[in-house]
């Protein structure tokens, strides 16, 4: 699952629950770094690590599970997911929280692996015909499985209560 780059001011303000003014604001005031458009109409875009940077500093990471980016953590790692989770659990002292976010990452991880299985099945119908760039993706695409499979399986071993 491949998140879009940048976003909109309005997609920005859904995801991380603030009005689009805030979020223009936010813009001005140089605390959420945005991409300009070459024309106004075209306003401002904001990277999607800069939508990850901002959650986590503002306490508004939930606000991405929602809106299914815990697949996309994978460039920064299931750890600093856990990470946060654990802060949001002791903020709350609340494990279910925690419990939670934890949940909702493996089911992301599985979809993730779910999506990538049905990739190297298309590629793979060709069979004795596939390109050369077609069996580096499927060999790419069994990689991927393991390592995802390899991030649930460190998610379970993390031990709740004693932290990260």
């Amino acid at each position: 699952m491949d998140e879009k780059k940048n976003y909109t001011v309005t997609e920005a303000a859904k995801i991380l629950n603030l009005t689009e003014y805030t979020i223009r604001k936010k813009i001005r005031e140089g605390e959420i770094k945005a991409i300009r458009g070459k024309s106004d109409r075209e306003g401002y875009r904001i990277p999607f690590n800069e939508l990850v940077r901002y959650a986590q500093n503002n306490g508004r990471s939930e606000n991405l599970v929602g809106f299914g980016f815990v697949g996309t953590f994978l460039g920064m790692g299931f750890t600093k997911i856990l990470e946060e989770a654990n802060n949001v659990r002791r903020k709350k002292n609340s494990a279910s929280d925690y419990e939670k976010i934890k949940e909702l990452s493996i089911e992301s991880i599985k979809d993730e692996i779910e999506a990538t299985q049905y990739y190297i099945q298309a590629l793979e119908i060709d069979g004795d015909k596939m390109s050369k760039e077609d069996k580096k993706r499927v060999l790419e695409g069994k990689a991927k499985i393991k390592l995802l499979e390899r991030q649930i399986k460190e998610i379970e071993l993390k031990d709740v209560y004693g932290g990260i």
